[in-house]
């Protein structure tokens, strides 16, 4: 339970992505590296490391060791205070949403190939067991303003994976996003949608009905605390989350720079496959797609196999 609260307390007090907070977390254990930050004495992690594979592995990460701490603990003990207090009133009152952390079983391990920038703790909405149930999932990700195409292509796909055993896994957004999750719906397919904000904040708005049946059908997750509102950088951040869930990704439908070819360079930076769907050469909702085609870092994509 103190496990819990301490992941819980981290995951409220940090950024998605903060490495600073993962490496001391995986150096210290959770609780330990709590207390460290109450004290905010960065001198005493450094002896507490001493002589370990941790300060070297920390020394060769990051720059500088102690600065990157000390730049660290300025930007967590303000949000410490709230962060322990929003925490203990969450675990005394009981949660409204699920809250996931390393220590429990159904923990995705897929998340922590993403390293010391790996989430502490995920919210959910709906089942906390769906992405360990599914022995496969697969990114289906693309442009918000979806062709007609873009959309016959997702039918396809997904109507493909029905009994495979495989789960489909997005971001929820309007366009090919909430598409997948709409035909996965449709076709009985296990689906997870990953959010940039609190899992009470569905964005787009205009997707809310949508992300409560993927609720009440699959799960809606994420690294925000409830009643986090979404910020364009958090989105980015979010993509890490989705390429790391899946075991590839396929982009349906890309603009030159977008999103969606944000996660698919996740999923190469995590040595997952890419796949990309080619589309006409007069559309531009298709030209990110074939850069990166172009560019060797995606497989062609004609059907799911």
């Amino acid at each position: 339970m103190q496990e819990s609260r301490a992941y819980e307390t981290w995951a409220r007090m940090v950024e998605p992505g903060d490495e600073a907070a993962g490496y001391l977390v995986a150096a210290l254990g959770v609780e330990e590296s709590l207390s460290f930050v109450r004290t905010g004495v960065v001198g005493q992690i450094l002896k507490r490391l001493e002589d370990s594979a941790w300060l070297e592995a920390g020394f060769t990460r990051f720059n500088k060791l102690d600065s990157t701490l000390q730049d660290s603990f300025a930007r967590w003990q303000p949000r410490l205070a709230e962060a322990e207090s929003q925490s203990a009133i969450r675990f005394s009152n009981g949660y409204q949403y699920a809250l996931l952390t390393p220590a429990h079983s159904s923990w995705p391990s897929r998340l922590q190939d993403l390293g010391w920038g790996a989430p502490l703790a995920l919210w959910v909405r709906g089942s906390t067991d769906l992405v360990t149930e599914v022995e496969y999932w697969v990114a289906m990700v693309g442009a918000r303003a979806a062709s007609g195409y873009g959309a016959r292509v997702v039918g396809r796909l997904v109507s493909e994976l029905v009994g495979e055993g495989t789960g489909v896994v997005s971001g929820g957004a309007y366009g090919i996003d909430g598409l997948a999750h709409h035909e996965a719906l449709t076709n009985h397919v296990p689906t997870v949608a990953v959010m940039a904000g609190g899992v009470d904040r569905p964005y787009p708005l205009g997707n809310r009905l949508l992300l409560d049946r993927v609720a009440e059908q699959g799960a809606v997750i994420s690294e925000m605390p409830p009643g986090t509102a979404p910020t364009k950088w958090r989105f980015l951040q979010r993509n890490r989350l989705i390429a790391a869930l899946a075991d590839a990704t396929v982009v349906v439908e890309a603009g030159w720079r977008s999103g969606s070819i944000n996660t698919a360079n996740h999923a190469e930076q995590l040595g997952r496959p890419v796949g990309a769907v080619p589309g006409s050469i007069f559309d531009s909702t298709s030209s990110g797609c074939h850069r990166i085609l172009a560019e060797r870092r995606a497989e062609v994509v004609t059907d799911i196999s």
